[in-house]
């Protein structure tokens, strides 16, 4: 890619905050991508799980490619994919983990590579299969009511459920960083967002 940017850290030493960022539909233009980057390089975090549901399983191993390209040179940031095992193959040397869907999760009878594994979650048979296969974390909600999704579990739900997990658990679902002292106080590692990052 082409027109690199540069990140100014004011506070390199400051402590990484409990979140996990997913991208918006990103296009596959250098501008699109530079733009997200600035606005990520705000916040102290340590992921970032890249999706894109619109792409086909190609253009969505081109634009892991450039992000990859664009922002490991910039940010200290773990990069996972939320794609199928099989597009995950092109990219696996270049990702961190990778991110399954809860219908990707629900199929999955063995992990197929040594790498690190996440899924959304959204009920309790969900997290149970996440547990048996040995994930590393999952996402689970949506906790709030949002303009996606009208369903939505709340946060004495959200606890209730993530008591079975025995893997690290992240609320999502129209939650923003001032979501994070009820996330923690209901068991939760950290919250998971598109909107709060890339603003």
């Amino acid at each position: 890619m082409e027109n690199h940017i540069n990140i100014v850290n004011d506070d390199p030493l400051k402590e990484n905050i409990p979140a996990i960022a997913i991208t918006p539909n990103l296009d596959n233009s250098p501008e699109s991508i530079s733009d997200y980057i600035i606005k990520l390089s705000k916040y102290p975090i340590k992921t970032l799980v890249v999706r894109n549901k619109l792409l086909s399983p190609e253009e969505f191993i081109s634009l892991f490619k450039n992000i990859h390209a664009e922002i490991k040179n910039l940010m200290s940031i773990d990069l996972y994919a939320n794609c199928s095992e099989d597009t995950f193959g092109e990219i696996k040397d270049l990702a961190d983990g990778i991110h399954l869907t809860s219908d990707r999760l629900m199929s999955l009878n063995k992990k197929k590579y040594n790498k690190s594994y996440g899924a959304s979650c959204h009920n309790i048979e969900e997290i149970l299969t996440a547990n048996k296969l040995l994930f590393d974390y999952c996402f689970l909600g949506p906790v709030k009511k949002n303009i996606y999704k009208k369903k939505f579990i709340g946060w004495n739900q959200f606890n209730e459920m993530s008591l079975v997990s025995n893997i690290r658990v992240y609320a999502l679902g129209g939650l923003t960083l001032n979501d994070l002292p009820d996330a923690l106080d209901n068991n939760a590692d950290g919250i998971a967002s598109i909107s709060t990052f890339a603003n």
